[in-house]
């Protein structure tokens, strides 16, 4: 989505010739990039933690066929 909306910004600031777009559009879905990734980060590492869903199903594997799952 944000390579889509660069591109698009860059293509209507080049038909246009007005650079306004610069200073909302491509601050603004990066700065939703960085909350998505953010977001993201923090669940795969609950997930990954102990206690966690995936964290937990590798263990319970590892302790029935004494090897981790592939």
């Amino acid at each position: 989505m944000t390579i889509s909306v660069v591109i698009f910004s860059c293509r209507m600031i080049y038909i246009t010739h007005d650079l306004s777009p610069l200073a909302y559009l491509i601050p603004s879905i990066f700065a939703e990039l960085a909350t998505a990734t953010g977001f993201y980060y923090r669940k795969a590492e609950k997930e990954n933690t102990k206690g966690g869903i995936v964290y937990d199903a590798a263990m319970a594997e590892k302790a029935n066929n004494g090897t981790f799952p592939e």
